[in-house]
């Protein structure tokens, strides 16, 4: 007997639905919230002063537009981001919310980025990781091919500037892994002289000429 009314927990509550028993304002049910005023404004008087629909519209897009131009007025930041398990999306709305108190910053995907728009950005920032054997995220792998198709296209028409000027031992001993991260850096050894440091070469003309960056990694 003392078992019949009882609850368990945790347990899922449910409630009435609210328009059953909200009790309703005597201001939100006049007449004139029928004809298409709105019960918002300030009291001159003792008397609450309300505006049309149309004012308080007109005055949304007033300040839209100064947002707007302020924010052309913003030095632009993309935010390119790959992930697998959503950890670097997270970092990378946290960095676009740090970024937006100055800069107007913008996050998207690799996957939906068009690499053209890359040589024209201001701000470039990148928040990737790696995924199993050191490879990239899946949604990253399409944009670091097109980055790679791009600087191979312009090396294939100016072969000068690919010659190699340091020949480093050869690296088949060792672990696989161990051997691609050789390979990596001595094909960057390899396309890297003195003599481009001294005066322009044509990468100065290449499709990514203008774009600096710099590489903060993050590892355990």
């Amino acid at each position: 007997q003392e078992m019949v009314c009882y609850s368990l927990k945790p347990s899922f509550e449910y409630q009435e639905v609210a328009w059953k028993n909200f009790q309703w304002d005597e201001e939100d049910t006049n007449t004139d919230s029928a004809l298409g005023l709105l019960a918002v404004g300030r009291s001159v008087g003792g008397r609450r002063v309300k505006y049309r629909f149309k004012e308080v519209a007109r005055a949304v897009k007033f300040t839209s537009n100064l947002f707007g131009k302020a924010l052309q007025r913003r030095i632009k930041a993309a935010i390119l981001y790959a992930t697998e398990t959503g950890k670097s999306e997270k970092y990378a709305h946290m960095l676009a919310e740090l970024f937006n108190h100055a800069f107007n910053a913008q996050v998207m995907c690799m996957a939906d980025y068009d690499v053209i728009n890359l040589e024209h950005e201001a701000l470039v920032m990148i928040v990737t990781s790696t995924f199993g054997n050191g490879d990239p995220p899946e949604n990253g792998e399409a944009f670091a091919r097109e980055v790679r198709g791009m600087a191979n296209n312009h090396h294939s028409h100016h072969p000068i500037a690919t010659q190699p000027k340091y020949q480093l031992g050869s690296s088949k001993t060792g672990t696989p892994l161990l051997n691609r991260v050789l390979n990596r850096d001595q094909h960057s050894l390899r396309s890297f002289s003195f003599d481009q440091l001294q005066q322009p070469s044509v990468d100065s003309l290449g499709p990514l000429s203008n774009v600096r960056f710099a590489v903060f990694a993050l590892g355990s």
